[in-house]
């Protein structure tokens, strides 16, 4: 393992500890939206996720150009021929496709490079759509996962976002996504289930979006200067009143320019209808720090991730059009949090 890889495994695991203590900070603006009748608005079978709005960056499962392991790879990380993502091409104005690792994700902690997420052609989850699960591939520590980056090297500037400096607030991203909380067990701690992360901490960083550290509701995490472990003022992951359960979700995240402004909205189906619940979060470092730029992201590597669609949009707020296109189109993918095996019931 490298220095730095060293030196990132203690933050984290430095995050995990001092995370374990806060307390997430409750709001009395949380949001019920009003329906906007999701599971009957006409929805063009054309439409592609892409089209929902200008993105920055879209990514779409239905779109992964996918490989066969070789024996090699097979042999390295005891998996089986079943078919991976090699690469999804990215729709947004300023195109940055995912793709597997080439070797600087898993140098960082002394392992070769990491295989791409499976792929699944016709997901149940997400009422047949396509889908990559990120599965365990690496045991001890805390695990590494199959992953997939749209910055090809987590410690070099030339790769991330905006090179180098990354994306500064306001932004917003949206997944159709399947977090799956235990069911990757291992390691020092339970893998969080989660939508998408980031690995930096000290410098820029984007969300770390799912489970909150302690896994039992939906939250968001936006790290800023350097935890208090580090004599730095440390961070929030804060959670919403959403149970992280395993179930589909269109998840819509809004980071705004300051410590406050910013918040998460998830949509689920229940009882045959769509429901969604908005709350405003609090990201950044205490006490007045703004959310740092959003200089790289990674899917799966120290999580598991089952995803369909992601995309990221800068510069704004989303706008009410913006997601109510979003939900009319994921309406006829979010399938009940019950009927997980098999072909989950769906409207």
């Amino acid at each position: 393992m490298t220095e730095k890889g060293v030196i990132q495994t203690n933050y984290r695991l430095a995050i995990s500890i001092g995370l374990l203590v806060l307390t997430s900070y409750g709001s009395a603006f949380a949001q019920n939206i009003p329906p906007n009748n999701a599971d009957t608005a006409p929805v063009s079978e054309s439409r592609e996720f892409f089209e929902l709005t200008d993105w920055t960056h879209s990514w779409d499962l239905k779109d992964a150009i996918t490989y066969v392991p070789d024996a090699t790879e097979q042999s390295t990380f005891g998996i089986s021929s079943a078919p991976r993502v090699l690469s999804v091409p990215d729709k947004g104005s300023i195109p940055m496709p995912l793709n597997r690792d080439t070797g600087p994700w898993g140098a960082v902690y002394g392992a070769p490079a990491l295989p791409g997420p499976l792929y699944i052609a016709s997901d149940a989850y997400f009422a047949g759509r396509a889908s990559f699960f990120s599965d365990r591939v690496l045991t001890g520590g805390e695990g590494l996962f199959s992953a997939l980056v749209p910055n090809a090297d987590p410690l070099g500037s030339s790769t991330y976002f905006n090179a180098p400096n990354g994306y500064m607030p306001p932004y917003w991203l949206a997944g159709l996504a399947h977090p799956q909380p235990g069911e990757v067990p291992g390691g020092t701690h339970p893998a969080r289930a989660l939508v998408i992360d980031s690995f930096l901490g000290s410098s820029g960083a984007g969300p770390t979006l799912g489970g909150t550290i302690t896994g039992e509701n939906w939250g968001v995490a936006c790290f800023g200067p350097l935890p208090e472990a580090e004599g730095g003022p440390g961070f929030f992951w804060e959670g919403i009143d959403k149970a992280l359960i395993p179930q589909t979700v269109l998840v819509i995240l809004y980071v705004g320019s300051g410590i406050d402004g910013s918040w998460l909205e998830v949509n689920w189906r229940e009882n045959g209808r769509i429901q969604t619940l908005r709350e405003p979060v609090t990201l950044g470092s205490r006490p007045d720090a703004a959310p740092f730029p959003y200089k790289e992201a990674f899917f799966g590597y120290v999580e598991t991730m089952r995803d369909s669609a992601i995309g990221i949009k800068v510069g704004a707020e989303p706008t009410t059009a913006e997601t109510d296109n979003l939900r009319n189109w994921a309406a006829r993918y979010i399938t009940e949090a019950e009927n997980t095996t098999g072909a989950p019931s769906h409207n």
